[in-house]
């Protein structure tokens, strides 16, 4: 009869610690579930993030290009002012030329 008490207590043991096991077993699913899904909320703010970064890396790159654009116009305007001055000055030194060489025409000394 002690024998048949012991067995059934441990039995009975058994069986509690097994259904202590499920109900642990179902506790760590549940975390393992609130876990993933965590995971999954932190990886999607992550991704916007990582696209929010990627749209200003755009940006930046956007406004040093209309930057870049800016200067690039700046300076063609410049040239292109330059180089109209120049043909202003070679217009103006053919000008003085041509009428240094009618000067000395006009009062040469050694053709008299």
């Amino acid at each position: 009869m002690k024998k048949m008490i012991i067995l059934f207590l441990c039995l009975g043991i058994a069986v509690m610690g097994f259904s202590s096991c499920g109900e642990k077993e179902k506790e760590l699913e549940a975390k393992e579930s609130k876990l993933g899904e965590e995971l999954g909320e932190k990886r999607k703010r992550l991704n916007e993030v990582v696209r929010s970064v990627d749209e200003l890396e755009t940006v930046d790159y956007s406004e040093k290009l209309v930057e870049v654009n800016l200067k690039l116009d700046a300076l063609t305007r410049e040239l292109e002012f330059e180089k109209t001055e120049l043909k202003k000055l070679s217009a103006e030194k053919r000008e003085f030329v041509k009428k240094l060489e009618d000067y000395r025409k006009k009062y040469s000394m050694g053709e008299d």
